[in-house]
């Protein structure tokens, strides 16, 4: 990763996101490979030594010490005077707005304060490696949208190079400049947020990041910068990297928001299907359709109300040949199940 970089790694429960950040914090030791910062080999560096900081999930703060007391915890075990201390535990309260709040106690914090005392902590030591293990797991959806909001702007400000760590596809897209998607101790796919979200390079990393549609096909030929995909539902144009042989059995892959309704189609990717369900949440809605063959897709309309679309009606859907992407790759990891994977059954 670069300098300065926000640097996402996300997975399932179980694919080593906690095991590799441990190994970088010094916590865990690899059974090979290097841990290299800033251009030196810390693999065995104890983690004290290393100039990184790790921030908990459950916050970690030693509950009979004060905010202060917290936040000064580690400049007193790097024996600092008490001016300076004082100075750098004030400063770092005012920037990440607990100015005042050197007296009180966790007890008395919401789990927004205290997710900020655990930063303050961190960010006083100026690490050059700044860790969080998924530190808004604890806090509700509001809350974590607005500490969404905060942790990026004490990234920039302080000038860090920070690694996150979460399953939640949504604060990956955030907050991170670049993702790493992992599964089973697997890399599936490094690359920047909209380069992971909509150029997919298999089908797991497809399925894990956002919501998205796949139907089964086989390649029909290349035609100029797309690949021509016959599928049960009708033959669509996608995007394809890479070399397709005709007949190659490939995934057809489209974002339910790219879906378009309209009354008069377009000549390529065009089909109708029938509404199922809907499901209203707001500011849009989730459309459930099927096709002739039972295969289902999800549509997200914007703009809607409760009512707009009826059960069973039939509507004619279109997408552009660019916002959709063919893969022939399940998965790095071998042996994974390609129905629950696809379907989630």
């Amino acid at each position: 990763m670069e300098k300065g970089e926000f640097y996402v790694i996300m997975g399932p429960s179980g694919s080593g996101k906690t095991t590799l950040l441990k190994c970088i914090a010094g916590l865990l030791t690899p059974e090979a490979g290097k841990i290299v910062l800033d251009g030196v080999d810390i693999t065995d560096v104890p983690p004290h030594k290393r100039n990184t900081s790790l921030i908990f999930q459950d916050y970690a703060l030693f509950p009979h010490m004060t905010v202060g007391e917290n936040v000064e915890f580690g400049l007193k075990l790097k024996k600092m005077d008490k001016d300076t201390i004082k100075s750098e535990v004030k400063h770092t309260l005012g920037v990440i707005g607990l100015a005042g709040f050197e007296d009180r106690m966790p007890r008395e914090l919401s789990g927004g304060e205290k997710q900020r005392v655990a930063v303050a902590r961190s960010l006083v030591l100026k690490p050059k490696l700044l860790l969080y293990d998924e530190p808004l797991a604890n806090l509700d959806y509001r809350l974590q949208r607005k500490m969404e909001e905060e942790l990026k702007s004490i990234h920039e400000e302080f000038g860090l190079t920070s690694v996150y760590i979460t399953h939640n596809q949504e604060q990956a897209l955030s907050l991170g400049d670049r993702l790493m998607v992992i599964n089973k101790g697997m890399i599936e796919q490094v690359g920047n947020t909209d380069e992971i979200y909509l150029g997919p390079a298999n089908v797991f990393t497809a399925r894990f990041l956002g919501e998205i549609n796949i139907l089964n096909g086989k390649v029909a030929g290349k035609e100029g910068e797309f690949v021509r995909v016959v599928t049960e539902e009708g033959s669509f144009l996608g995007r394809g990297h890479g070399t397709f042989e005709t007949n190659a059995q490939v995934f057809y892959c489209v974002r339910p928001e790219k879906l378009r309704v309209g009354a008069t189609p377009p000549k390529e990717n065009s089909t109708s299907a029938k509404v199922v369900t809907t499901i209203y949440r707001g500011t849009e809605a989730e459309v459930i359709l099927a096709f002739n063959h039972e295969t289902r897709v999800k549509y997200i309309a914007y703009d809607v109300t409760p009512g707009t679309f009826k059960e069973h009606e039939a509507l004619n859907i279109h997408w552009r040949p660019e916002d959709a992407v063919v893969l022939s790759e399940v998965s790095k990891v071998k042996d994974i199940d390609i129905d629950k994977l696809i379907y989630g059954s």
